[in-house]
Order: structure tokens, then sequence, then C-alpha cells
């Protein structure tokens, strides 16, 4: 199995990529349970598994698994394939492929044959699509005489969401010859689409052009039962079907009135429904999908030749949309279907509000691509409230005097459906620009637009308006702005104005480029929004912005009250935009925070390069700020709501005159937001830590008013770098500088009196100012172009020298042996100390605030300062005081030594009996100095876990400490704590309040600075027995063995713990003898959950994500390949080719570890205890039956362990079976 993991075992993040070409696959048979017969493949973030050239799968078979030659789980990652071939493969599910697809990623398939394939449901592929997964067929893909042997979907069985952000497109594909067999036996219809299978759950928005069939070929297929080439389940599959033109995107290469009707089927119903149907019911219900789409509709045609008194037919077309044909019968019941040959025009306005059907205006003939002319004259408009399709159609607007409220389209109700496709927007010929806008949205309704594009326009209106104050959306895609300039004043905004006013509202941007969009003297060159009300929400996806330029925000600006939201996602880039006198060259976002209300902003992936923010002459102080984006947040904004995230930004390149090169933040609790979470996650996007300039990330702790009332100086005075706000700052309290020159060695010494300073990490930085005049003893560096030394340098293997600990005052001294450059008479320092090179500070921890120094001048002999030769009788007198008092301890050493083991077991015992209540709080406002250590408990590669004493409340507790420095160690540790607490609450929430929690109980989690890096502690509940392993250690020590009933007793406690895990559906992953600790009472507490999962629903298994080599079972261990592809330690836990995982592997663990307790050694260690190699242990669990138990204990205990290890894990004993045994019944009081 291909297995490709986001985390390895110590949390570090890694990519797979995996390609496999012009390989052949045959004759596999898979007898047992599995999936993907040639290739099994679970992908995770960052990996890509490539299948391609003239791959061949053939003679594949899975009898009881999914995938008979491929079996895809797509949960991040991403797969590839091309020019591959699959022939007389079979499976349950997808004979030839099962791809499920569990994450917003695109799998493409490109020039793929099945043929002969078979399988349950889905011959050819079966796939599900959730979580705004896509998958898409082009390039000549091919299904040919497969076969549904007893279920649906001969070709395809295709299961969506429908009510995720999923695609589903056929762009090029044939299925031919294929066919769908019913079965009676099965308790679910069976029997449907021969070719495809087409169902799901969830309400389809066909506005949203995500599912569609164009490419789709279909010829001789056979179904059962119905849909001899399609059949679909879905609640709005009408609604579907009459979207577009004549089933446009259902209904492929089939032919109205020559293909017949049988081919394309449906049923209005989700697939539960369906699934529950009898075949009485569905026959009822179920329909033509030709019936959906064709209805009776009048047609009239229009011609630039035309006349208007003409009837408006095909041979006699009319001239204009004002021929009383077309106005006197545009509102009647009849579908309307308006043909315009080559060009038409509308002088005045033309009311289209019937709701019986929609109304199309199209180019003629049907099957030309070419766009045909409306020419919308100076007092012509389309009002419209109802459902209205323009396809293919150029429009032209012709425009006099500024005409806010007479646009060329105006939908003007809530029922309106306005819907563009593959249209075109221009100027007319010879006009150097428009005073109307082209369409004009208000109220609300339902709307889409794909594929309009727009070029070379200047105009003194938006090109699309918005203004909804009722229910209504607007889906704009794969569309093109290029070259629209908004000039004037009166109006605002650039290319696309939207205010949003109801809770309901949406307003989503997909796979469009704007390109030199601008508003000249105004905001927004690209797009303009405002939402005024809770829950509405802009996404943006996919979408570039290139060159848009207005004086703030050039590419977007946002003003959002009230709870709206504001998403940028899916490869979003603003390039080369600018904001030409003022703030935010890529994005203005102007945020309202109250204490119940809060906006959103998230970027989860957006770039930001060579943006530019350039002051305004009229307002210099305040303009000028946030090259790519410029963040405003009213109020004050609480950082736990998580509505502020930026993790996703890309930023490079970008620049700005007066502040924040790629961003400034003004809010009010702007430090706040920089602290939470870890170092800044939530405001630096992929900003680094001391690679990044300083300058890329700004802000000010201010409110929007004072900073556009304040002058340039008191802004600057006030701005920060963001970096500062999340990073340890040192503070300097004194600084003294002395040169004697007859001090060889080091004549000019330094003395920094502060806190906070780390030791090995401190460095300083002098600044010459220039000429000594006068001494200000608190220097703006800013304001001078300075001459810059900092010590010690990078190459320097000689660190400043640091007294005292960070939290109280410390004193730090060096010393430079070359002085000539400091010339001090006549030129003014300053000092200023960092702990990472890159935020210098000075008085009071303030950036850029540095301290004055004035040089004490020695005379020859006076090598030493006063203050050192005070220290040094100082230092004498303690290393007396010191030697004394440790000849008094010596002589009290044996005594007291007894007594403090007494006092140390008195603080065990204590935690021992302690009480805890499991619904205690977790606590995260402990620190350090809250505990004292009592004793060590262990030590692993990463981590030291310490028993230690609450000082205020003597209780013992057992803290997990982790270095905290490095990106790995952060994730590590984060990940244990949340995947702990999430469990530890889910066991708690199932239970009764008088269950007994059989996991540690988590207690508190805080960061301390320790010397010279950060350390996480996680506080855990105290296990005062310790751990199986040193149970099992002392057997050995002692020689003794253990009883059948302390046995049975110990599997009664183990197994429950386990059960109660298995009973919500998680799985442990990493059960050994070292994370089932014993309590006082010989209760079993299991810890260690850094491998643990909870199942998905709906689902009995999940990713193998690793564990303990020793005690994995044989179905995680098959198909290991390389000896090099393990660590030669037995802890070892990167494991290639795993299969899934069940609750069973959890019982294997189990099972070995009580074998160990009973026989002393590992069921295939050899029996000396030697260590084996590990591969040689690999093959032994996955080839070899275990070792038998002594034959002194019971047959009933023998048998149970021999169960708990067989190696097939379907028929391993459960949990739920094993407390059903009478021996481990009788343990189960109050478990």
């Amino acid at each position: 199995m291909i297995k490709s993991d986001e985390t390895n075992s110590a949390g570090a993040f890694r990519k797979n990529v995996i390609e496999i070409s012009n390989s052949t696959f045959q004759n596999i048979t898979q007898s047992e349970s599995g999936n993907g017969t040639a290739i099994n493949a679970e992908l995770k973030t960052g990996s890509l598994l490539k299948i391609a050239d003239q791959s061949q799968f053939t003679y594949c078979v899975s009898s009881s698994g999914n995938g008979g030659g491929i079996c895809l789980i797509i949960f991040g990652g991403t797969a590839e394939l091309s020019g591959v071939t699959i022939n007389y493969c079979n499976g349950t599910n997808g004979g030839g492929i099962f791809i499920s697809v569990i994450s917003e990623i695109s799998v493409e398939l490109s020039n793929i044959s099945f043929n002969n394939c078979s399988a349950v449901n889905g011959g050819g592929i079966y796939s599900n699509i959730n979580a705004g997964g896509k998958l898409i067929f082009k390039d000549s893909c091919k299904f040919s005489q497969c076969k549904a042997s007893s279920g649906n979907g001969g070709g395809m069985y295709i299961d969506i969401d429908f009510a995720s952000q999923f695609e589903f497109k056929i762009i090029d594909a044939l299925i031919k010859q294929c066919q769908a067999q019913s079965d009676s036996s099965y308790s679910y219809p069976t029997g449907y689409g021969g070719g495809i299978f087409l169902t799901g759950n969830g309400d389809y928005n066909p506005l949203t052009l995500r599912l569609d069939l164009k490419g789709m070929q279909i010829y001789n297929n056979i179904a059962s039962k119905g849909g001899q080439s399609l059949y679909v389940v879905m609640t709005k599959v009408a609604e579907w079907c009459r979207y577009g033109i004549s089933g446009k995107y259902v209904k492929g290469n089939y032919s109205d009135g020559i293909s017949i009707k049988i081919v394309l089927q449906g049923i209005p119903v989700n697939s539960s429904t369906f699934n529950s149907y009898t075949l009485t019911q569905i026959t009822s219900q179920q329909n033509y999908l030709e019936d959906y789409w064709k209805v009776d509709w009048a047609e009239y045609y229009t011609q630039s030749t035309g006349n208007d008194s003409s009837p408006c037919s095909s041979t006699t077309p009319c001239k204009t949309f004002e021929a009383a044909n077309i106005k006197n019968n545009i509102n009647s019941e009849t579908s309307i279907h308006i043909y315009v040959y080559d060009s038409a025009s509308i002088e005045d306005t033309i009311i289209i509000s019937q709701t019986y059907s929609p109304r199309i205006f199209r180019n003629f003939p049907l099957d030309s691509t070419l766009l045909s002319d409306i020419l919308i004259k100076a007092d012509g408009k389309f009002i419209i409230t109802v459902k209205v399709l323009f396809q293919l159609i150029n429009f032209i607007i012709e425009s006099i005097s500024l005409q806010q409220f007479v646009p060329g389209i105006y939908g003007s109700s809530l029922t309106a459906e306005i819907n563009l496709q593959d249209c075109e927007f221009h100027m007319q010929d010879g006009e150097l620009q428009i005073r109307k806008c082209f369409i004009y949205l208000e109220k609300g309704g339902n709307h889409a637009i794909s594929n309009l594009i727009s070029k070379y326009v200047q105009s003194e209106e938006n090109i699309i308006r918005i203004n909804f104050n009722e229910a209504g959306s607007l889906n704009i895609s794969e569309s093109q702005f290029e070259n629209i300039t908004r000039i004037g004043e009166q109006i605002t905004g650039g290319t696309i104005r939207a205010v949003l006013q109801h809770s309901s509202n949406r307003f989503n941007i997909t796979d469009c480029n704007f390109t030199t969009c601008k508003a000249q003297d105004s905001q927004g060159g690209a797009i303009y929004a405002e939402i005024l009300n809770s829950n509405a929400q802009i996404s943006i996806t996919r979408t570039q912005f290139l060159q848009c330029e207005a004086q703030s925000g050039g590419g977007l600006f946002a003003k959002i009250l009230i709870d709206g939201k504001l998403i940028l996602e899916d490869s979003c880039e603003f390039r080369q935009c600018k904001a030409t006198s003022g703030n935010g060259g890529g994005i203005y976002a102007d945020l309202t925070f109250k204490a119940s209300t809060q906006a959103s902003f998230l970027i989860s992936d957006a770039l930001f390069q060579n943006c530019q923010a350039i002051t305004s002459s009229s307002v210099p102080s305040s303009t000028g700020f946030g090259g790519g984006i410029f963040l405003i947040g009213n109020g004050d904004y609480d950082p736990s709501t998580l509505r502020l995230d930026l993790k996703g930004m890309k930023i490079y390149n970008n620049t700005a005159n007066n502040g924040g090169q790629s961003l400034y933040v003004m809010m009010t609790k702007l430090a706040e937001w920089c602290r939470y979470g870890i170092l800044g996650e939530y405001v630096k996007g992929n900003y680094s830590d001391g690679i990044s300039n300083l300058n890329e990330l700004e802000g000010t702790i201010m409110e929007i008013n004072i900073f556009q009332n304040s002058s340039q100086q008191q802004i600057q005075t006030q701005k920060y770098h963001l970096q500062y706000l999340w990073t340890q700052i040192p503070i300097l309290t004194e600084v003294e500088v002395t040169l004697n020159i007859s001090n060889t060695n080091e004549p000019l010494q330094f003395t920094i009196k502060g806190n906070n300073m780390i030791p090995g990490k401190l460095c300083v930085k002098i600044v010459d100012v220039g000429p000594r005049k006068s001494v200000n003893e608190k220097f703006q560096m800013q304001q001078y172009d300075a001459f810059e030394y900092i010590y010690p340098p990078y190459d320097s293997s000689t660190p400043i020298t640091v007294i005292g600990i960070p939290q109280t005052e410390q004193i730090a001294t060096f010393g430079m042996k070359d002085y000539m450059w400091f010339d001090y008479k006549n030129e003014n320092y300053y000092i200023f100390i960092s702990n990472d090179r890159q935020i210098f500070t000075g008085y009071e921890g303030k950036e850029d605030s540095g301290a004055f120094l004035d040089v004490i001048e020695l005379k020859d002999g006076s090598s030493f300062p006063i203050w050192k030769i005070v220290l040094i009788v100082v230092i004498c007198f303690v290393i007396i005081i010191a030697i004394v008092f440790a000849i008094f301890f010596l002589y009290k050493l044996k005594g007291e030594k007894d007594k403090k083991q007494d006092k140390m077991q008195i603080y065990i015992n204590q935690g021992q009996t302690q009480t805890l209540d499991q619904n205690a709080p977790f606590n995260t406002t402990w620190e350090k100095s809250d505990f004292e250590k009592v004793k060590k408990l262990g030590k692993g590669a990463f981590s030291t876990v310490w028993c230690m004493k609450e000082k205020s409340t003597q209780r013992v507790f057992a803290v997990k400490v982790v270095d905290f420095d490095t990106q790995q160690e952060q994730e590590s540790i984060l990940k244990e704590r949340d995947i702990l607490l999430s469990i530890y609450q889910t066991i708690l929430n199932s239970g009764s309040p008088t269950q007994y929690i059989h996991v540690v109980q988590p207690l508190g989690f805080f960061l301390n600075e320790d010397e010279d890096s950060y350390r996480a502690y996680l506080v855990l509940e105290y296990c005062s027995r310790g751990d199986l392993r040193k149970y099992i250690q002392n057997m050995k020590k002692s020689g003794t063995e253990i009883s059948d009933r302390r046995a049975f007793e110990l599997i009664a406690q183990i197994i429950s713990a386990v059960h109660q895990l298995h009973a919500n559906s998680i799985i442990h992953g990493d059960l050994k003898p070292e994370n089932v600790l014993v309590m006082e009472d010989y209760k079993i507490k299991l810890s260690d959950f850094g491998l643990a999962r909870k199942i998905q629903e709906g689902r009995d298994y999940l990713t193998a994500m690793g564990g303990t080599t020793p005690y994995l079972g044989p179905e995680l261990l098959q198909k290991k390949v390389e000896s090099n592809s393990y660590q030669q330690d037995e802890n070892a836990t990167s494991v290639q080719k795993r299969l899934i995982q069940t609750p069973a592997s959890d019982i294997w663990a189990v099972g070995t570890m009580m074998f160990e307790l009973l026989a002393q050694h590992h069921p295939f260690f050899d029996n000396n205890g030697g260590d084996i190699p590990l591969l040689e242990l690999v093959r032994r669990i996955t080839e070899e039956q275990p070792a038998e138990l002594p034959s002194h204990y019971s047959d009933n205990l023998r048998k149970l362990i021999k169960d708990m290890l067989t190696k097939d894990p379907s028929r391993r004993i459960t949990s739920e079976d094993i407390l059903e045994i009478p021996e481990v019944a009788e343990f189960l009081t109050n478990n």
C-alpha cells in the first residue's frame, strides 16, 4: 500500500511524490478483504501520485475489496492518471478504480481506458466526492463493455455531496456497450445506469455549473431497470436539466427527437430515499430527462436586415426587440426563445415579468459559437423580475449622458434570476466612454455570470453593480475583465460594486481574471464591496487581480460590518496592484468588531506580489500604508473567535511609502491578535521570523479616526513591527561604558542592566547618529540615517555574558579590543538590545528607542571600575559563605537524606490518594514557578516526564516537558495536547457522570522560557504505580509469574480502557506497555495519544497512522519493501505501504502485551530474549504463528490471547466480545 502522511512520528511536515510510468500489473488476485489489488494509496496534504505513460492493469481482482486495479483515498494530496489502460479488472465497488475524494482537491483522469471491467457497483470506476472534491474526465477517456454485475453504474458510479463545493465534469469521455444488471437479493435498487449512475445527497445549485456532462458520448449501453446510459438520483434533477439550453449540461451527445428517451432517466429524490424505495415507487416517480428540459416554447428571430412589422419568424425576422410580436408576447405563459441572427437593438425599456417559464436570448444558428450583438441604446434597458438567460451574446452599450439608474440589464426583484453564459460586453466603436451600468442587480434574487469577457471599457459607472437588501446571490465564474477604467468621482468603486445588506447574501467569484482594472478617483480598482448585515459572505476563489489600481484597495476594497465574511481561497493572486494615493495596494479591508458581532477576514491561499501603496500629496501623513494589504479593525477584536486569519497569505516584493510593505494593520487589539496562537500564526502568512524584512508587517494600535487626524510623526512614533508583538523583547534600564586604554585585552567595556535578556542570543546595536552637539537620552533611531554596529558579529564564538534569569534584573557585559572606531568625543552614540538580531529595543522595551552612551574614561592604572571591585568583593564573600555552608551540610546530609526521602514519599502518596474532578477545566494559566519537582518519571527522545507538586495545593501531577523552539517540536506537542483533550472530552460527554475514564486526564498546558529556549509543559494526571513495562520488568527480576486470575483482571482493566475508545469510534494506534499506566487502585489509564484518531462517521476504518513495530498487527506490516525504509530501532514508526487500520489493530497490541506479561517475552521473539533484526521480526509477524504460551496457564486464557493474535483482523476478537467472557466480566464492576 502507498501511504502518504502529513506528518511523521515527530510531527514534522513532509511531502511525497510517487510516479508510476510505463508499468504493467497483471494477473493479481487478492482473496482476502483489501482495497486496490495493484495500487492502494492514501494521499494527504502535499502528496502527489502520478500514474502515466501507457501503464496497464490487466486481470487485477479484489474479490471483497474496493478498486480491482487501483484504490485512491484522497484527504488532501492529489492524483494524476494519464494514458492508463485497465482491462478485465474486478472489485466490489469500482472494478477498475475506486476513488474517494475527501478534501477540496481536483483529481483529473486523462486518456484513461476501461475495458471489460466489472464490479457490483461502478464496473469501470466508483467515486465518492465529498468536502469540495473535484473529479474531471478529459482527453478521450473510454469505458467499453464494463459491467455492474449486480448493482448500478456499468461504466461509472458517482456519489456526490451536492451541498459541498464539489465539481464533477466530463470534458471528453466515451461510454459504450456498458451495462447495469439488477439483482433482487440486494435490499437496495439495482440495475440502473448502464453507462453512468449519478447519485448523492444535498441540494445542487445549477447556477454553480459544478455538474457538467457536456463531453459525455454514449453508445449502446444497457440497464435492466432504467437509464440505459445515464440514471440520475438527485433532488434538483429537473432544475439541472433545465439550466442552459435543452439540457446542455446533462445530455452529452444525446439528440432530442432522435435518441431513445430511456437512454437518460432520473428521479428527483436523494440517495438515501432512493435506496429505501421499492421498484413501484421508483417507477412512479422517475422521468425521462429530456422531458425535464423539453417544453413547448415560442420562437422569435431578429436580424440586422429585418423589419419590425414582420412576424419575427426564422424566415421573416424582425429588426429590434421593440417589434410588436416580441414586445407583446415577451411575458406570455409560453416559454420564449429569442434568436439573434447577427445583431439586434433595444431602444426603450423591455419589462420581463412572466414567472411561468424562462425567457432565453441567444445567438443563431444554434450550432454556431459566434456571438450575436445586442446594442443597448441610450434609453434602452431590460427590467427583469424573473428567469432570463442570455447566451452567446455580445452586449454593446451606447451612452450619451450619465444614467446612474438606467442600466443595460436591471434585476429589480427578489424573484429575478439573470443568467449570462458565454457573453461579452464592450463599448460601441468610436466612443471614448460610456455612462451607464451594464448590469444592475437590486433587492435580491439568484444570479449567475459565466465566461463573460469585457475589455477596453471606460465608464462613469460600474460594469456590474449589486445592491441586495433581500435574499440574493451572484456567482461570477470563468470571466475576464481587462482594461476597465471607471472614471469620475460620482460613483464609488471600480469594475464591480457590491453592497450586501441581507444575512443570506452570497457573492462568489471563481476562476476569474481582473487585469488593469482601475478606479481613478475611488476605491477598489476591480471590486468594491460592503457587507452591512450579519452572515453575508463574499468568497473569492482561484481569481487573479493583475495591475489593478485605485486610490485605496488597488485590487479589492471591502468594508465589513456585523458578522460579515470575506474569504480568499485556492490560489488567488494580487500582482502589481497599486493604491495610487491611499492605502492597500492589493486589498483595503475595513472590519468592525463588537462584543456580539465580529467581522471575518480569512485568507486560506492568496499571493500578494509587487503591489504598492503610494502616498497622497494632499494627505501624506495617513496614506502610503500596506503595499499588499491595509487592514482596519474598528472596535475590540476577540482573537479567540479566529475570525481574522491570514495564515494563507503569501507576500513577495511589495512596497509601501510609509509603512507595512506587505501588511499594515490598525486596530486596538493588535497586540492581542499577534500574540494569539504560536508566534503570530494568524498574522504572518509566509513571513519568516529572522529572515523576512521587519518592515513587511507593521501596524498601529489606534482607531481609524485618530489615525486619519494624526501627523506623520505621531503615526511613525506609534508604529510597530508586528513581529515585535509576538517576540520576546529584552528590556533595557541602564547602560555604562568605560574606556581604559591600559587594559590591553579589552579596553572598551560595556555593562547593560535590564531584564528579559536571553543568554547566548543577546546582541546589541550601537548607532552613530552624527556630530556631538546635543544629547537626547531617549533617541528615536528612525529620525536619522545612522551608522550601525552590531555585536557580537554573526561569526563570533564569544557571546555576551548575561548574569541572572530573564524574569529578574540582569547584568550583561562584553568588551572590545578595537576601540578606535568609537569616536565618542565627537559623535553621539546610542545603544539598542535584541534577542533575535532583528527587533532592537531600548528603554522600557520600546522599539527603536535607544539609550545614549556616555563614556567613562579611566586613567592609566585604573584597570577596574569601582563597581567591578565591589562585585569581586561580594563574589568572594559569597564563596566563603558557600564553603562554610557546604561543610555544615555534609554533617547533616545523612540524617537529612532520610528525612528528604520520607518527605518525597509523602508528596507522592498525596498524589496517590488525591481525587481529581473528571470535569476539571483545562488550566492554561499555570507557570513553572507554580510547581516543584519531586522526581523524574522518564525520558524520551523529545521529552522528559517529571513528577511535580503544585506548591499552592500540594497536589502531585505528571508533567511532560518538551522543547518548543522548532516548528517540528511545536507541532508535535500541540498536536498531542489537542488530540488528548478531544479524546478525553469525547469520552467524558458520551457516558454517565459516574463512569470511570480510562484515559489519562489532561489538566493543563503552559509555555515557559527556560534559560536559552522555550519549553512546553503538558500537565497530566499522575499514575503512581508506573506503566505496564515496569510491571513486566519487575516480574522478570523477581522470577515470578502472574496467576490466571490476575491475568484476567488486568485484561479486564486494559480491554475496558480500549473498549471505551472503540465505543466512541477512536483507535489508539500505539498501544504498548509504556502507554498503559497503573493507578494506585490498580485501575488502568491509557496515555500517549499522539497517533490516536477518530473514525469518520459512516466508516469502520481509518488510515494507518503509524505505531511501534513490535506491537503492530500483520495487516499494518504487509508489503514492507526495502530494508532501508525502516529505522533500525524496535520503536521505529515510519511504516510504508500500510493497509487501513481498524479497532482490531488495538486488540492485536493488547494480545502482544499480555503475551509478554504471561510468557515474559514477545510472542515473535526468541525464547532467550535476544533481539532480532527488525525485518526478521516483521516477517515473523506477517508470516508465522505466535509462540505458544506456557502450558500451566488455563486453556481459556491461552485461547483468549490466541484470539487476540488472529492474523485476519476481520476475524480477530473484539473488545466487546472480550468483555463478555465470564472470567473477564467478573472484574468489570465500576469500570
